[in-house]
This record gives structure tokens, sequence and C-alpha cells, in this order.
């Protein structure tokens, strides 16, 4: 039998089916009604902006699930952007959170749905896209110039800006021209800190510009070199990518063999932290279906760089029971799921991502325990998207299991979630989470 059809029918029809689930019920109970008690489960929905900042979004629903996936309640977030949801006392709750942005061949519906999500707060929760509520936004061209040596603009990359460029070019042997950039900063506030890098192998530098004068062109000199720092590593088949995050962006190099050195900006204005991407990828043809295999950690680490560098990429043995659920567990009509022979790990994640008839982006993600079930067709009746779902187009599914940072359970993982979603973005990536592993299996059945 043609796996790639199964597949394809697989996750338009079931995966990522939306018919009603356990219905559209606006109360109900997950669990028994405990005497009478309740509990309180709270969210802040927001959205980002494009000058960097957030405002309050309303565009979400929380959905809560009886143990079966089926639906108990429904509670949609008010104009603040709160949710507040009141249900029989439990300890913990399987959790779905709808939220979407945009209008016709521009909208983003994403659904995530957590298992034994601890009862409470359940964090700052970000809806798609980004809004340009709040801010200001203005072109002018960028000419990125380096003082000692010969540019190659294909090497070249500024960050700091919003949405593309019109174009870049050569102006001459050492500076590029990036025409038609965007700009955006909150009403009345500083402009944002552009920064440019050459990510040309033996040709690194970067340079970085703050209050500059956005009714004439903008100039940013390249003065700082990279600065090589040894890295450790596990294993010899492993590939590297370095990206350095600044206020408002980032700058993305791969590093070039033998790998020895991962190379740092470490006094550049407005970059604050470095993350390493350690993985080993393979690929595997299952009846003409490539099957993308991968085993990564992310490590992450304050600027300027005061520590010693490691990666330890993930064994792949978990990449056999990984590929067992996709080729087996998910082609049954059971939704159980067991990978708790699994070590070194605690979470299961389960994505997939399509585009709708009408051109809505779509993306469906499960987090669960190593062992347990997950939800098949939870979307209520009423967002109108069960005959959407077009069969002729390509879906992106991915299989992981995943350790972030300390957390030692999975329970810890979705409270350190919580606790990550209130802090600023170059927050998220470092202290207790400056470690990410991660084994996984990805396709598209186009």
């Amino acid at each position: 039998m043609n796996k790639t059809k199964e597949l394809a029918a697989l996750f338009s029809v079931s995966l990522l089916a939306a018919c009603g689930g356990g219905g559209n019920s606006e109360t109900g109970n997950s669990g028994g009604n405990n005497g009478g008690a309740t509990v309180i489960l709270t969210a802040d929905i927001i959205q980002e902006t494009v000058c960097g900042t957030s405002v309050t979004a309303s565009s979400a629903e929380l959905l809560v699930h009886n143990t079966d996936w089926s639906i108990s309640s429904r509670h949609k977030a008010d104009s603040n952007g709160k949710i507040s949801a009141t249900i029989p006392a439990t300890t913990n709750a399987n959790i779905s959170l709808i939220s979407s942005y945009g209008t016709g061949a521009d909208r983003s519906i994403r659904v995530l749905s957590y298992a034994q999500h601890p009862t409470g707060d359940l964090g700052t929760l970000a809806v798609p896209g980004f809004t340009q509520q709040g801010c200001e936004c203005q072109k002018t061209d960028v000419v990125v110039s380096s003082p000692v040596g010969a540019l190659n603009q294909q090497y070249v990359q500024l960050t700091g800006y919003y949405g593309e460029i019109e174009s870049k070019s050569t102006l001459a042997y050492n500076e590029v021209l990036f025409s038609g950039v965007t700009i955006c900063r909150a009403t009345g506030g500083d402009w944002p800190v552009l920064v440019a890098a050459s990510s040309e192998p033996n040709n690194m530098v970067a340079g970085s510009t703050r209050n500059y004068n956005m009714s004439q062109q903008v100039s940013l000199s390249l003065q700082h070199d990279a600065i090589p720092y040894p890295i450790t590593l596990n294993a010899f088949d492993i590939s590297l990518r370095q990206t350095h995050f600044t206020e408002n962006g980032s700058i993305v190099s791969a590093v070039q063999p033998p790998y020895s050195d991962i190379h740092v900006y470490n006094e550049l204005d407005g970059a604050e932290l470095i993350v390493v991407n350690a993985s080993r990828n393979n690929i595997e043809y299952i009846d003409g279906i490539s099957i993308w295999q991968r085993e990564s950690q992310r490590s992450s680490y304050k600027l300027p760089l005061t520590e010693q560098l490691s990666a330890t990429v993930p064994d792949n043995t978990a990449q056999l029971a990984l590929q067992d659920f996709l080729v087996t567990g998910l082609l049954s009509d059971n939704t159980n799921y067991n990978l708790g022979t699994i070590n070194g790990f605690n979470t299961f994640y389960l994505y997939a991502q399509t585009t709708l008839t009408d051109g809505t982006y779509y993306s469906q993600s499960f987090f669960g325990p190593l062992q347990g079930s997950y939800p098949d067709e939870i979307v209520p009746d009423d967002y109108n998207i069960e005959d959407k779902f077009d069969d002729n187009a390509a879906v992106l599914f991915e299989a992981s299991v995943i350790r972030d940072g300390d957390n030692q359970s999975y329970q810890q993982y979705l409270s350190s979630r919580v606790k990550r979603s209130k802090l600023a973005i170059n927050e998220r990536f470092s202290g207790e989470w400056a470690k990410f592993n991660t084994v996984s299996v990805q396709f598209s059945t186009q």
C-alpha cells in the first residue's frame, strides 16, 4: 500500500480534522464535581507588534476537555485579553487554546493542546501574526560598509527592520546597499538598534548603529571582528549553526568545519545572546516518502561570553520508537501512544500544519507526557473549517521527544512554560532553559 497517500489522507481527515469533537457545550465537567469545589484557569492573551512590543488580544478561546478529549467547556478571551475559566476542582486538566489572526488569504488559525496541564495560571499566550498597533513605521535605505576589506552581498545580513526589504545590491567592493528598509518603533519612542554582519567564511565582521536619523540614508560600519571560541562536542558527525540574538532580531551563520570554534561578537552593541544549535541529521526513505530524522541540542549563552562552550547531541535510540509511532501508531484508529521506553526526555510533541482551501494557514500542536493519548477532531463546528481541508495541499508533520533545561518531569516542563511566557524573549533562552534537547522525525506529504 502507498504510505504517502495513506498519510496524506490521515492528516487531512483525522489529525487535522475539525468536525466538532465534544460539541459546542458552554458548560460541563472534566472529572467529577468534587463536592462542588472549583478551580480557576487564567491566561493572558497578547499579540506581538512589528516594533517589538505587545498588545492585548481577544481572538482566542480556551477549550477544557474531558479525559477522552471531548469538550467539557469553552471560554473566550475578553476585550482585555483575559481568559478566566471556573472548572470542577482538579490538579491537572486537558486543555486546548485556539487563536486566530487576519482575514481571507492572510488568516492564520493555531491550535495548541496540552495533556494534564497544571491548573491555575496558564501564563501569557501569543496569538499568530504581528500587528502595527502602537507602532509607527518609516522606510529608508541602509548602507553597510567594511573599513578593512571587501564585502560579498550574498553573506551580508541586516536585522532590526520589519518585513521584506525592496532590494539588496553592491555599491562598491566594500559597500552593500539595502533599499526600502521598513523600520518600526513604538509611537514616540526610539528607533531600534540596527545590526549587520558578514557571515562569509574568513571574513566574519559585524557592526551596529542606534540614534540614527530616519530622514536620511543610514550608514552602518562593520568594525567588530568575530572572536573564535573553542567548543567541545560529543561526536564528530555534528552540524553547527550559531545565532546572535539582538534586541529585536537575529544574525544567523553556519559554523565551518572542523567545528572546533564558534565565532562570537562579544562586544557588539545590541547583541545580547548567542545560541548554538548542534545537530545530527539524516534522511530515510520509506515507500517513496522522505523522513527527516534529527537529534539536536540548543545551547544558549549570554554576552559577553564568560563560560566554556560545549554541546552534547542526544543519541539516536529514540528514533526507533518515534519511527514505530509514525508508521504504525498514527495509521491505526487508536489515539493512544507509548514512548515510555525512551530515556533522557520527558515530553512528547506532535505537530502538523497545512493550508486550507480559502488560503488560511492552519497548525495544530500537542504536548503530552511520554505515554498517553493525543486529541483528534477537537475544533468546534462553529469555526467552519471542517470542509476547508484540501486533500491536495501539502501537510507538514513532526513527532518529537523533548527536554527543556533542567526539567525532570513533564509537569515541570509545563510549569516552566508558564514561567517563561512572562519573560523577555532573550530571557527565555537563558538560565535554567539554556539547554534544549530534542529528537524528531519530520516529513511533508508533498
